[in-house]
């Protein structure tokens, strides 16, 4: 990574942090759950592609499609994963419908994020974490979606994956088992 963009990225996350700050409010209760780990993906399985913050353009989800499919996963995404609000992909609750979809769907057994973005903590009060809690499934992502993991992890336990976003590259590096 080249050091303006790392320093873009350190910035960029610092001031997720202080934003996120009074999303902490919206922790259930202050007890830990008990940790809740989803089941490993595998070859053939489904990942429902979701834009939780900033919207994605068609290259960039044919991009999304690809990687994920050259990984061994099929793809599957709502008609909401290409609505653009301003900077963001959709409305607030639009975004967090189309993540608690992703886990109430008995057909996806895991959730990856197309990219992260300031909006993703503006949805933390819209999602539904008894749903989430009851429909367990990996949810994979970075820099802004670190505010999903976070409280998706307090409010349910469920262990969420720092990992790529659909739009990343991925190299022979990243394939590797």
């Amino acid at each position: 990574m080249k050091r303006r963009n790392f320093i873009k990225t350190i910035s960029t996350a610092s001031i997720a942090a202080a934003v996120t700050k009074p999303t902490i409010a919206l922790v259930k209760n202050s007890q830990s759950k008990k940790m809740i780990k989803p089941a490993r993906l595998k070859n053939g399985d489904i990942i429902g592609l979701v834009t939780p913050g900033s919207y994605i353009t068609e290259q960039e989800k044919e991009e999304s499609i690809n990687n994920l499919r050259s990984l061994g996963f099929n793809v599957t995404y709502t008609d909401r994963l290409m609505q653009k609000n301003g900077y963001f992909s959709a409305t607030d609750k639009e975004r967090a419908s189309d993540l608690n979809e992703m886990f109430e769907r008995k057909d996806i057994q895991g959730i990856m994020c197309a990219r992260g973005g300031y909006g993703c903590a503006r949805i933390l009060p819209f999602l539904d974490y008894e749903l989430i809690e009851k429909n367990p499934k990996p949810l994979i992502g970075f820099s802004d979606v670190t505010a999903l993991q976070y409280a998706i992890f307090k409010n349910t336990g469920l262990i969420t994956f720092h990992g790529p976003v659909s739009i990343s590259t991925f190299s022979s590096f990243s394939n590797k088992n």
